[in-house]
């Protein structure tokens, strides 16, 4: 597999990233396994939709861990993955980059492969305001370059809880959860909600922040 770029930490709400996590594996059989199927497939999808936005899903799976049944509750950990690719051909189509830009009024028509203090055309920055923001714009020019058009690989550990319906999965039923990056070594799981990525305007905004930082460092 190979290692998925400090890129990705951009397209997640608040820096928050779903882990790769070791899990006890349990064979499931039986009766189960139709269940197993479709809860599987309900976490693939929910996954997939949820990183479609910004990337090409390539391929899509879980593997099954644990299966525990209580009467019509149940509750279910997997490993959902996603290969996938950047949608964005060029770092400068993603939405970070391009709040960064923005805040520091940097033509993207005049951009090459790296900023220079000249580009950063805000009138209210000094000198070394400017080649301050014009070298953190080029860090995660250079950070991000080699995702667009890189497959990577997404691995998040999963646990599905709701309750059956005569017997049946229910998709409206279902509370999708995943393990905290916050808290991998204990068994913490957080709405899955909270691992999406961000929307394009949050991910602007996170863009903009970075460049006003760095003014106020300078």
């Amino acid at each position: 597999m190979k290692r998925t770029s400090r890129l990705l930490a951009l397209l997640f709400v608040v820096i928050c990233c779903a882990v790769p996590a070791a899990m006890q594996s349990r064979s499931v059989t039986g009766p189960s396994d139709i269940l197993v199927d479709q809860i599987s497939d309900y976490a693939t999808e929910q996954m997939a939709s949820a990183y479609s936005g910004y990337y090409r899903i390539l391929d899509a799976g879980a593997e099954f861990h644990d299966l525990i049944i209580e009467g019509e509750q149940y509750q279910a950990d997997l490993l959902v993955s996603l290969e996938c690719v950047l949608k964005a051909e060029d770092p400068r189509e993603l939405p970070f980059i391009q709040g960064m830009l923005e805040e520091a009024n940097v033509s993207v028509d005049t951009l090459g492969d790296a900023v220079t203090p000249e580009q950063v055309l805000r009138d209210d920055l000094n000198d070394n305001q400017k080649a301050a923001v014009a070298k953190q714009i080029n860090f995660w020019l250079e950070e991000v370059g080699s995702g667009p058009g890189e497959a990577q690989n997404i691995n998040f550990a999963s646990r599905i809880t709701g309750a059956l319906r005569e017997g049946q999965f229910d998709p409206g039923a279902a509370t999708m959860l995943a393990r905290s990056a916050a808290d991998t070594s204990a068994d913490t799981f957080v709405p899955v909600e909270e691992i999406f990525p961000a929307t394009l305007d949050v991910l602007k905004n996170q863009g903009k922040e970075a460049i006003i930082s760095v003014v106020k460092d300078s």
